[in-house]
């Protein structure tokens, strides 16, 4: 299956991520490509988020090498998130 979906923004383009989530499953590869600025990230976020797989996991992934993660937000002013993870 092939074929082109232009969408208007990025807030479109992770919306079409958390539509594709529900139809996902174990094994299936989503390949995304395209030059910098082309939603790929967006995308990702969309279905990373309709996962579940968002910050949990990479809370996950910083604490078992050791690190921390922490989030603060403001409404309307955009949120700070600090990854500490020790050298080695």
């Amino acid at each position: 299956m092939s074929g082109e979906l232009f969408l208007h923004d990025a807030a479109a383009t992770e919306a079409l991520g958390r539509s594709l989530a529900p139809v996902l499953r174990a094994g299936d590869v989503v390949l995304l490509s395209g030059g910098l600025g082309m939603g790929k990230t967006s995308f990702a976020r969309g279905v990373l988020g309709a996962l579940g797989l968002g910050l949990p996991l990479a809370k996950q992934f910083i604490e078992a090498h050791g690190g921390s993660v922490s989030l603060v937000s403001e409404t309307g002013q955009g949120s700070l998130v600090t990854v500490e993870l020790p050298r080695r």
